[in-house]
């Protein structure tokens, strides 16, 4: 065996898990959006933390020895995203640093709301945008939670030691997991739209040039990266002043040609393909637009370089509903090959998602799952077999939550929908206040649910969607309509529609 492959599970945890846009169900009713005052529901701001249980349960799974916090991002990393956005990690999109280029890299890296989250950080709060990574901890999928990819960076005083880009969204694929946020060509198709490339430009690479020297890791994600020209420009750079900063490309495999193949000699390149099925069919059906023997070929090529260069190499593969029942076959497969594994959460859209599913089909797979045993002798295979135990762990806890929705819908059966509907207008706006939930976006909240959701009252799972909405976290809800045009909103109903759940 290569000697990647007694590092490949330190590495794994700086791999990029690509997860599509978080669901949306939006709930509320046309007469209190018609109220002459927008009222305003509020409930005392209190932090939003862990049981000592959960967090003592996670460190225990953790193999950085080394970690200080609940998570190293808000101390050693720097997010850039669409738009000019500046965050801590692709998971918390709500608090945002500011803007490239109103905002530089260093008032984003200084900035005060950075300085909150590291203060709220150390004492395991997570109010300041981290819920996703609360969802996980609380559902025990301990292996997937995303802030593990930071345990392996200590803080290095007045500058990050690693950064994340999501520059553009040029993709060549419209997988069926994905959005018109991550993908050119679905917002194309979709929507007339172009692109999202600006406002990175040359200057902004070159005001990277006084953070690289201080990077460890750096990690590029889409769209597809290797068709994202401003990217080759920062790669260049990396090579030309910190050779040994490790480049992690989250990438879909259609792309390779000979320009790749040099730059991937020229810098510390680690590759993680998104993989989704090892059958022609599947694979195809789910990312449509790629050819799979194409793709195999590529994936071949990145394997057998990674391996040679003693680079990480390892496979993201989206866990939905049109492979679940093939993931047992594809842990197999990549354990003959001595692949490691990430499996991610796909949250929408409602006919792939697992999470936010049924009852009914989350008891299937659990019932299939608990049937399957491997016998793990490597590293990398028991790092798969955790992987898929983390699935079980996640199922099980999907599974325990559609139950109690059951029993809430037959619970409020009887209840006038208006009554129904002023619990929903509660929950959303539970949280609300100047600190996290200012009236002007409380405001905008309230038009686009009016503007879109009064439309399906008449539905016959509208009672069973107020249900839902109850069911997720506020600050989800919050950061999904905040983020969503109205015309991307009422897409995302069309699909619940289409699912079968808006009848």
């Amino acid at each position: 065996m290569p000697k990647s492959h007694k590092n490949s599970i330190l590495k794994l945890r700086r791999t990029i898990s690509r997860t599509p846009c978080l669901s949306f169900i939006p709930m509320t009713y046309r007469k209190l959006l018609k109220l002459k005052s927008y009222k305003v529901y509020t409930a005392p701001r209190k932090p939003v933390s862990l049981s000592k249980k959960t967090i003592h349960d996670y460190n225990k799974t953790r193999t950085a020895h080394n970690y200080k916090y609940l998570c190293h991002a808000p101390f050693t990393n720097l997010y850039f995203s669409y738009g000019g956005k500046i965050g801590v990690c692709c998971y918390n999109r709500d608090n945002i640093f500011g803007n490239w280029p109103s905002t530089s890299i260093s008032d984003a890296w200084n900035s005060e709301q950075m300085k909150d989250l590291r203060n709220k950080m150390q004492k395991c709060d997570l109010s300041a945008g981290c819920y996703c990574c609360q969802v996980q901890w609380e559902e025990k999928a301990y292996t997937t939670v995303l802030a593990r990819n930071y345990d392996y960076f200590q803080p290095a005083g007045d500058y990050p030691v690693s950064m994340e880009f999501e520059l553009s969204n040029r993709c060549n694929l419209e997988c069926i997991m994905c959005s018109e946020e991550n993908s050119s060509k679905i917002a194309k198709n979709k929507l007339g739209q172009e692109e999202k490339i600006l406002p990175y430009n040359d200057e902004f690479v070159e005001e990277l040039r006084e953070f690289i020297p201080h990077l460890k890791s750096t990690k590029f994600m889409g769209g597809e990266p290797f068709l994202i020209p401003v990217y080759y420009k920062i790669w260049d750079l990396i090579i030309e002043l910190n050779p040994a900063c490790e480049i992690v490309v989250q990438t879909n495999g259609t792309i390779l040609n000979d320009k790749i193949k040099d730059l991937l000699e020229k810098g510390n390149f680690s590759i993680s393909v998104s993989i989704d099925s090892i059958k022609k069919e599947t694979y195809e059906q789910i990312r449509k637009g790629a050819k799979f023997e194409e793709v195999m070929n590529n994936l071949n090529y990145f394997i057998d370089f990674c391996q040679q260069k003693n680079r990480f190499i390892g496979i993201a593969c989206c866990f939905i509903q049109q492979n679940w029942n093939e993931i047992p076959d594809f842990i197999n497969h990549f354990n003959k090959l001595q692949i490691p594994l990430t499996f991610n959460r796909v949250w929408s859209p409602p006919n792939c998602s697992i999470w936010e599913s049924s009852y009914e089909i989350t008891s299937k797979i659990l019932e299939y799952y608990k049937t399957i045993k491997f016998n793990p002798k490597t590293q990398i295979e028991h790092r798969n077999t955790e992987a898929f135990k983390d699935l079980i762990n996640l199922v099980e806890s999907w599974n325990e939550h559609e139950k109690l929705k059951l029993k809430e819908l037959n619970k409020f059966t009887d209840i006038p929908i208006d009554e129904l509907e002023k619990k929903v207008q509660n929950h959303i706006f539970r949280l609300a206040s100047g600190e996290n939930l200012d009236i002007e976006k409380q405001i905008i909240i309230q038009t686009k649910l009016e503007n879109t959701i009064y439309t399906f009252r008449d539905n016959k799972g509208y009672r069973e969607l107020l249900i839902k909405a109850m069911n997720i976290p506020a600050e989800i809800l919050h950061t999904q309509i905040l983020n969503s045009t109205e015309e991307k909103l009422m897409e995302q109903l069309r699909e619940l529609k289409q699912s079968g759940e808006i009848e």
